[in-house]
């Protein structure tokens, strides 16, 4: 029996290195997938899923939990990735070749000289995406174009500052979370008048985070992490980035939103803490769990979410490991203490 057993490891054993075998030969494929950043496709998807979220929060008083199981949901999504994925050629095409590199964070390096080519794919995938928020209507149309133009355009002019708060890149991230959640407000049908109001606390959460992603970016180089958090005009921001969680929690309650106003108050500690120790891994946790915390809450009432984002995080997850040995994107910080 314990023979039989150990065949039976072995052979699995062997079946799982021939099937890493074959994706490391397919690992040049891999780097021209991963040209379009789709690891930054779950923050994107969870702001959309969170502004439709809020559209039943001001019309379904009644109901504490209202579950949306509409399949037009995952054309929507695919509509919103095409748009980001064509940002994401337009920033890495616009940079100038001595910002390039081989690492994680940027794999346009080996394939600078099909430039042309790419540029041809960025503007068709552009077009889709437009497309196929056309067929939500012409402010769905206006908020895609000018996603596009922001994280294609503008963010790649600052991608390669030195600056390490790079307040100009707060204003970029807060541009670019307001377009997804006004797409995902204008996808469920919200009224354009009733969106200012419902959205402020995810704008305030999401400014939240923004201020410790500037600070502790998600991707493993941060060097100057430390310094900011530690530093005087980086614990005032700490303070506003907790004060902004709270200002949340209060306008999701004002507004009758259990999905913001309940994952604010979820993540407040975690920025409380940040407030008081100031490290690295503590910055890190502010960001990861609080990304966690409301796709939690967002997906109660759109489940479609977990499908993508799923899909996207272990895809990411399997090819930062095995192409550069990083654990990549992870919830677990703890390396950073």
């Amino acid at each position: 029996m314990v023979a039989t057993t150990e065949q039976a490891d072995g052979g699995q054993g062997q079946v799982a290195r021939l099937v890493l075998a074959a994706m490391d030969r397919l690992m040049p494929l891999w780097d021209r997938l991963m040209i379009f950043e789709p690891e930054r496709w779950i923050l994107a998807l969870t702001l959309v899923a969170a502004g439709q979220a809020a559209v039943h929060s001001s019309y379904q008083e009644e109901l504490f939990w209202h579950i949306s199981y509409s399949l037009g949901t995952f054309g929507h999504y695919l509509s919103i990735c095409m748009l980001l994925a064509a940002g994401a050629l337009k920033r890495q095409l616009s940079r100038k070749d001595s910002q390039l590199d081989p690492g994680p964070g940027n794999r346009l390096s080996a394939l600078k000289s099909d430039g042309r080519g790419l540029g041809i794919i960025a503007w068709g995938l552009l077009a889709a995406g437009l497309a196929g928020m056309a067929l939500s209507g012409p402010f769905a149309v206006v908020y895609g174009a000018a996603l596009f133009f922001v994280s294609g355009g503008i963010e790649g002019i600052t991608a390669g500052q030195d600056n390490p708060v790079k307040p100009l890149r707060m204003l970029e991230y807060a541009a670019m979370a307001l377009l997804l959640l006004l797409l995902g407000w204008e996808l469920a049908d919200g009224s354009f008048g009733a969106a200012w109001g419902m959205l402020v606390p995810y704008m305030a959460a999401a400014m939240a985070v923004i201020i410790l992603l500037v600070m502790e970016p998600l991707e493993p180089v941060s060097e100057a992490a430390v310094v900011n958090a530690r530093s005087p005009y980086g614990w005032v921001l700490l303070m506003v980035a907790t004060a902004l969680v709270m200002l949340a929690v209060y306008t999701g309650y004002a507004n009758r939103d259990p999905v913001i106003s309940t994952a604010a108050m979820i993540s407040l500690p975690f920025y409380i803490i940040a407030d008081i120790y100031r490290r690295p891994g503590d910055l890190s946790r502010g960001v990861r769990y609080s990304i966690m915390i409301l796709i939690i809450f967002a997906g109660a009432r759109y489940p479609h979410i977990y499908l993508p984002i799923l899909a996207l995080y272990y895809i990411a997850r399997f090819y930062y490991a095995r192409r550069y040995g990083l654990e990549f994107p992870a919830f677990g910080p703890e390396s950073a203490d």
